[in-house]
């Protein structure tokens, strides 16, 4: 299935609405049949983004730590760090859409999300 413009748009609707983990989950509905583990990933990060389940709630406290130690890398909230990594990867799926199915050769699973709010 190739993800179209509209799919694209819904994405960025749902992250500008305040909906990051509804983001994530339409995207994974997706992707789930074209790239498992990719898929696998996004789910991952719907709990990050949510502070829900065992990697959301390892996440909060690895970021409460680090914004701790480093309050400049950190936006204000970590809301807000979790709305720049969202936009990462709308942003990584915008570019990847000439290629036909819109999943970012980054989301193929070889790494985590930077901080920067980019794919790596």
């Amino acid at each position: 299935m190739a993800i179209t413009q509209l799919d694209i748009d819904k994405i960025q609707e749902l992250l500008d609405s305040g909906d990051r983990a509804g983001a994530y989950i339409y995207y994974y509905e997706l992707i789930k049949d074209v790239d498992p583990s990719a898929g696998r990933q996004i789910l991952i990060q719907a709990q990050i983004t949510t502070y829900s389940g065992f990697f959301g709630g390892a996440a909060l406290i690895g970021n409460a730590l680090a914004k701790h130690a480093n309050p400049d890398l950190y936006p204000p909230t970590l809301d807000g760090f979790s709305v720049d990594i969202v936009q990462g990867l709308i942003n990584a799926i915008k570019a990847d859409f000439t290629n036909g199915d819109g999943i970012p050769a980054a989301t193929r699973f070889s790494g985590p999300i930077a901080a920067s709010g980019e794919l790596r």
